[in-house]
């Protein structure tokens, strides 16, 4: 069953993967299958935030802010990126935690 992925989500590096910045661009590798997975420069940008540990919801605020696309069209490409980050296995998804 795949994992849901919402504004909330998390991605979590897997421990294989590494990553290396070309130009603006960027070239993901899992050393332990072996694949490959390239990222535009708007990508690249999504990947650093999330290495940073920030939440989708807030990774696509900053993406708005920095670049002129509607809300919409953001959060549409970055669930799709998200979303092929965890079918590849490249990430997984954790939900932030939670302030009682």
């Amino acid at each position: 069953m795949p994992t849901a992925i919402s504004l909330h989500s998390v991605l979590r590096p897997k421990a294989s993967v590494t990553a290396r910045r070309l130009l603006e661009e960027m070239v993901l590798l899992d050393l332990e299958t072996g694949c490959y997975f390239g990222l535009n420069p708007v990508g690249t940008e999504v990947w650093e935030r999330v290495q940073g540990g920030a939440a989708l919801g807030d990774i696509i605020a900053g993406i708005v802010e920095a670049y002129e696309v509607a809300r919409a069209d953001c959060e549409r490409d970055v669930l799709k990126l998200a979303g092929e980050l965890v079918e590849r296995g490249l990430v997984s998804v954790a939900e932030p935690a939670r302030n009682p």
